[in-house]
């Protein structure tokens, strides 16, 4: 058991470890660090050998009592500055040229790995370009976990809390290929700022039977020279024992076509029938898409197409009035005065805009485009296109005015993701107008 941040005198400590861990036998680095920082701690039937204690760490070699399995282990406490880092990694790194076995390492390292791991303050390239280089060096990967995310919390007022994932345990290739099935949990936040790690490290045949070894791709393996040569030959021996490059099909697949047009085969359908001529492979893939998105649609009525070719462009000056802060003040403000002139602002919130937009019009795929697609706000904005476009004949009907601030742009309508403000002046007619212009569009789109 290792124990970071204890922040106990070296004088306290071995009192402290016989109430906490009695019978258990310690290992401190007081000797590196002031007040040290790093207890490492285990029972007696477990036989651990130090080999090198340090101000950031502690690495021992540990043998298993039961399988007698040697593997080696090193508790981390880094420092918050980036050279006393440096100089962390630059140390690991020496040991790692030595060791081919299995090798864990864990703890406290100080440090994001990516932009997902901090909220509540940003992260800049420089904090994980460094710890990127160093586990590239060495080889080492996230072990699998569970439990909490964000390892580590600085306890503040609620609205100024910052979360980060600090907290890791990496593996070695060789850790990875002899114990892919163990797995690490981060516990709940207690009276520490930090989760505890468990890693339940029992070895066996029964374990090593249930888990297969996990397939992992190193990045350093990309840049080898002979990758591409490897791989190249290895597809050319499976296309010689098989006789073609396959890809199956079936329900709830999606094909990858690498080199199955190359090599003009395909394997299509549950029964798996061949297919050689690149005819029939292009035939296969569609009837397979046809059936997964669908061949016909409901009846919608089709946008205007008069509409579309007449919308007007914008002169260089309105361009550059339109990319000016707009506020809400300055388009509403004032309308508790006396005296003003009559004016209207509607608001429409498009809920889910999105995914509840009817495709119809876009995509005659029975079933549309799924919620969630990527290419939905793209074509979200196509069709909100055709709704400024709509409102853009309105500046062409003598009966339509304007609202009095919107005027001299010609401004009819502003939209931000899924808020929808139209303006106009605040004249029965007008109002109609609008109205019957954004009606045309809702049942053209659905929304």
């Amino acid at each position: 058991m290792g124990i970071i941040k204890t922040w106990v005198k070296e004088n306290k400590a071995r009192r402290i470890t016989q109430k906490i861990a009695k019978d258990w036998r310690v290992q401190y680095n007081y000797d590196h660090a002031y007040n040290g920082g790093i207890w490492l701690l285990w029972k007696t039937h477990v036989q651990i050998q130090k080999l090198k204690v340090d101000a950031q760490f502690i690495h021992c070699e540990v043998v298993e009592p039961n399988s007698q399995k040697k593997w080696f282990l090193t508790v981390v406490y880094a420092y918050n500055e980036l050279d006393p880092k440096k100089q962390l990694w630059d140390k690991l790194t020496v040991i790692g040229t030595n060791i081919t076995n299995d090798w864990l390492i864990s703890e406290d390292f100080n440090n994001v790995l990516q932009a997902d791991d901090r909220i509540g303050a940003p992260i800049t390239q420089a904090e994980v370009q460094g710890f990127k280089e160093f586990l590239d060096r060495i080889q080492f990967t996230p072990l699998k976990n569970r439990g909490w995310y964000y390892t580590w919390c600085i306890k503040r007022d609620e609205n100024a809390r910052v979360y980060s994932k600090i907290d890791w345990a990496f593996e070695n290739f060789s850790w990875m290929m002899n114990n892919g099935s163990i797995e690490v949990e981060f516990l709940n936040l207690g009276v520490s700022d930090h989760s505890p790690i468990l890693m339940n490290c029992k070895f066996g045949l029964l374990q090593q039977h249930l888990h297969p070894r996990p397939f992992r791709l190193y990045h350093t393996v990309l840049h080898h020279p002979e990758f591409t040569i490897i791989v190249k030959e290895v597809w050319v021996q499976i296309y010689r024992e098989t006789g073609s490059s396959k890809a199956k099909i079936g329900p709830g697949t999606t094909p990858i076509i690498l080199e199955t047009i190359k090599a003009g085969a395909y394997t299509a359908g549950k029964r798996g029938i061949n297919v050689t001529y690149p005819k029939q492979v292009e035939d296969q893939f569609l009837d397979f898409f046809q059936k997964l998105m669908g061949e016909s649609s409901p009846v919608h009525p089709c946008p205007n197409t008069e509409v579309i070719k007449k919308g007007a462009c914008l002169t260089r000056q309105q361009q550059l009035e339109m990319v000016k802060n707009v506020t809400v003040e300055e388009i509403v403000g004032g309308y508790q005065e006396k005296g003003i002139s009559v004016r209207c602002v509607l608001k429409v919130d498009l809920r889910k805009a999105y995914d509840t937009l009817d495709w119809a019009h876009k995509d005659r795929g029975k079933r549309g485009i799924r919620q969630g697609d990527p290419i939905s706000p793209y074509l979200f904005v196509i069709a909100m296109e055709y709704l400024q476009k709509e409102f853009g004949q309105l500046a062409l009907n003598k009966e339509f005015h304007f609202h009095p601030r919107c005027k001299r742009l010609g401004v009819v309508h502003v939209c931000f993701y899924d808020d929808l403000l139209m303006f106009c002046k605040a004249d029965l007619k007008s109002i109609r107008l609008l109205q019957d212009a954004f009606m045309k569009f809702s049942k053209a789109s659905g929304l």
